[in-house]
C-alpha cells in the first residue's frame, strides 16, 4: 500500500483556496459593480482578479496554518509528552512559509480605483499610484464635466509613485482616445510622449495630458475620454 505523504499538504492548500474563492469572488464582483463605469478591458481586469484571489488565498492559508500548527503542538504534547521546544520547529517552518506568502502578497503591485463624483473622472492604477487626479481648465480645478467646444483642458495625475527609476530618470508614455456615445473613435493617439518620454525622477511626480475640443465634436453631446499613462521602464500604468 502506497502512502501519499503530501496528501495532507495538498488538501490544506486546496481547502484554503476554495474558502478564499468564496470570499474574494463576491468582494471583487461587489467592487466592479460600484466602479462599473471604469473602462477596464478583459486583459486589464484579469490581473486585478488574480491578485485579489491570491491575496485572499494567502491570508486564509496563514490563519488556517496557525490553527493547524496549534492543533499539532497540542496533539504532540498530549500524546508523546515531548519537550515543546523539540516539536515547535515544524509549525514554525509552516508559519515562516505562510508569512513569506503574505509578504509576497503585500509586495504585489499596488492597484486601486479613485473616482470623482463631481466630474465623473475615474482613475484606475496598477503600480503607478497617484495621490490625486483632477481636471484643470484655464488654470482652475474643475468640479464639473461641461467643456465648451473649442476649449482645452488638462487631465492631471499628481503625486505619482511607483515609476521604475534608471540612472535617476523615468520613462513614461501617454495615450489618448476619444469616442462618442455610439463608440465612434474621434481621436486615437497611441503615445503623445513618444518624442519626449524620458524625464528626471523629480519631474515625473505630476503627469499631465492636454485634451483639445473641436470638430467633429458637437455641443451638448457626451464623449468618453480615456487617457493612459504607463511606465516604459516597468509595468505600471494609470
Amino acid at each position: 500500500m502506497r502512502v501519499d505523504r503530501f496528501a495532507h499538504v495538498r488538501r490544506f492548500f486546496s481547502t484554503s483556496l476554495l474558502i478564499s474563492l468564496c470570499f474574494s469572488m463576491p468582494v471583487y464582483a461587489w467592487a466592479r459593480l460600484i466602479f462599473f463605469e471604469v473602462p477596464l478591458s478583459f486583459s486589464e481586469d484579469i490581473p486585478h482578479l488574480l491578485r485579489m484571489i491570491f491575496a485572499g488565498w494567502a491570508i486564509m492559508s496563514f490563519f488556517m496554518g496557525c490553527f493547524e500548527a496549534a492543533k499539532w503542538i497540542i496533539k504532540q504534547q498530549s500524546v508523546h509528552r515531548l519537550n515543546p521546544c523539540r516539536i515547535v520547529w515544524r509549525p514554525a517552518l509552516l508559519l515562516i512559509v505562510l508569512c513569506s506568502l503574505l509578504y509576497a502578497c503585500n509586495g504585489q503591485i499596488v492597484t486601486g480605483v479613485n473616482k470623482d463624483l463631481n466630474t465623473g473622472l475615474s482613475t484606475s492604477y496598477t503600480g503607478m499610484k497617484p495621490s490625486k487626479s483632477l481636471l484643470i481648465m484655464n488654470d482652475e480645478v474643475l468640479n464639473h464635466n461641461d467643456i465648451p467646444i473649442g476649449e482645452s483642458f488638462q487631465l492631471i495625475n499628481d503625486g505619482v509613485d511607483g515609476l521604475v527609476v534608471k540612472d535617476g530618470n523615468v520613462s513614461v508614455g501617454c495615450s489618448l482616445r476619444i469616442t462618442d456615445k455610439k463608440g465612434k473613435v474621434l481621436m486615437d493617439e497611441p503615445d503623445l510622449f513618444k518624442s519626449n518620454d524620458i524625464f528626471e525622477q523629480k519631474d515625473a511626480r505630476m503627469l499631465r495630458c492636454t485634451i483639445s475640443t473641436g470638430e467633429p465634436m458637437e455641443w451638448e453631446e457626451l464623449y468618453d475620454v480615456k487617457v493612459i499613462f504607463w511606465d516604459k521602464f516597468g509595468t505600471g500604468k494609470n
